[in-house]
């Protein structure tokens, strides 16, 4: 059902009300300083570690620091394109590193995180010859905790 403006500003005020910080990390920097000393309880990155990767070491390490900054119990939320060589916004294209779930599901392990949840969608256009094609054949989406 569609929301009214009451209900759209009810529950912006809600998502102001709950978050208490946002930080900005640079993800391939090679030292990472401690956003904050204990972590934080949830994380959320979407479609970022393999949107600023060249490399899959440069993936993994984008990735180490997103999961670094989930405390012990914690809960990172995690967003990828998956298979992506390159992907469109209208008509301008950003390279990307192509990842999977095995990808992600692989190195959240090896970074200390459980994958709890994890879904793939297929995009809706999926065939690189389409002319609408977006540069990926889905998406990844990931609920892990950090038992490290």
């Amino acid at each position: 059902l569609p929301a009214d403006a009451t209900e759209i500003e009810r529950r912006l005020d809600l998502v102001r009300r709950r978050i208490r910080t946002l930080c900005r990390v640079d993800a391939l920097a090679e030292t990472q300083p401690a956003v904050r000393s204990t972590g934080f309880a949830f994380v959320s990155t979407n479609f970022v570690a393999e949107s600023i990767a060249n490399t899959p070491d440069d993936w993994r390490r984008a990735l180490r620091a997103i999961a670094g900054n989930v405390r012990p119990g914690g809960h990172l939320a995690m967003t990828a394109i998956r298979n992506a060589g390159r992907w469109r916004v209208g008509d301008h294209w950003f390279p990307a590193l192509p990842v999977d779930a095995d990808d992600i599901r692989l190195t959240l392990h090896d970074l200390g995180h459980q994958v709890e949840h994890l879904v793939e969608i297929d995009a809706e256009i999926p065939d690189p010859s389409d002319p609408r094609y977006e540069g990926y054949d889905g998406m990844v989406f990931c609920l892990s905790r950090s038992y490290g």
